[in-house]
């Protein structure tokens, strides 16, 4: 997580997993919460910091997938999308798998999700960052993902 310029926490909650591994949580029914990103995405970076505070202020582990790492392969992901199909964002040409996608899993099944940022907020520079109030919305949408895992 070293490499999310914005993360200034020694100690995030963030534990990387695997596509593979993701699968797991859908098939044996678990519980949890999945983000899923990687460190080139301008809004990956922006969400990152807000996820960690919202997941420590609530005790709750996020489990990382990069979904550039070399370790997940196209079968992992041909896998892993009937499973969170719910979460995935309609296009003119059919379903997208889009990042940053933070998905709450229940007893193996998506319960609730958020894909990108906050309405209203565009990246104009490579150093624009939301206000204290879009951080604070954005929290707010994770903590009740979490809610939604935990309940």
């Amino acid at each position: 997580m070293s490499c999310y310029v914005w993360l200034n926490d020694e100690d995030p909650v963030f534990e990387e997993i695997t596509a593979s591994e993701s699968c797991r949580m859908f098939e044996e029914d678990g519980c949890g919460v999945l983000y899923f990103g990687y460190v080139g995405c301008a809004y990956c970076q922006r969400a990152v910091p807000e996820l960690n505070t919202a997941a420590k202020a609530c005790g709750v582990t996020v489990y990382y997938v990069d979904v550039n790492s070399p370790c997940n392969t196209e079968y992992d992901y041909r896998r892993l999308l009937p499973y969170i199909d719910s979460a995935l964002v309609e296009t003119p040409e059919g379903k997208a798998f889009m990042v940053p996608l933070v998905i709450a899993v229940k007893d193996g099944e998506v319960v609730g999700s958020h894909m990108a940022l906050v309405d209203g907020y565009n990246i104009d520079s490579e150093s624009s960052q939301m206000s204290s109030e879009q951080k604070k919305e954005l929290q707010n949408i994770y903590i009740e993902l979490f809610r939604q895992a935990s309940s």
